[in-house]
């Protein structure tokens, strides 16, 4: 059983890049999800379209989980510096190979950043680490 109360995503496109493009890396993560845009500038003027959007729907958040599997061993490696004492379990995804239809995780800048909302009661940062290291150590039949 998938331990979320909703995903959230969010995804930058730059001047130089193709907006239709970062959509679609998006929308091959997160099928169904409403995208709302929003405009922004940079630090040095330049305009930047911000992308996100949340899911929430079991059937969604499942689809998403099933692209990002195989990444469940990465995830559980690195559990304790994904969890915010808010009860959120971070993740960054590269958005180029999102647009290629994979889910990689990645440390660089340009990416696809992923926060989940962890359904852990009490809502304390030990119970979420406990709760998602049994969900990480399951297997991916979600």
């Amino acid at each position: 059983m998938l331990p979320f109360h909703y995903i959230a995503f969010r995804a930058y496109s730059h001047a130089t890049e193709d907006e239709e493009k970062v959509r679609t890396a998006l929308y091959n993560l997160f099928k169904n999800a409403k995208i709302m845009r929003r405009e922004s500038r940079g630090y040095h003027g330049n305009p930047i379209i911000i992308l996100e959007g949340r899911i929430e729907r079991r059937g969604d958040m499942a689809e998403f989980w099933e692209k990002v599997s195989h990444l469940r061993g990465r995830l559980l490696l690195d559990l304790e510096r994904r969890v915010d004492d808010q009860c959120n379990f971070y993740m960054r995804l590269d958005k180029q190979e999102a647009y290629l239809g994979r889910a990689e995780m990645t440390g660089a800048k340009d990416v696809i950043a992923v926060r989940m909302k962890v359904s852990a009661h009490p809502p304390t940062r030990e119970k979420c680490m406990e709760l998602l290291m049994r969900f990480l150590e399951m297997e991916p039949d979600i």
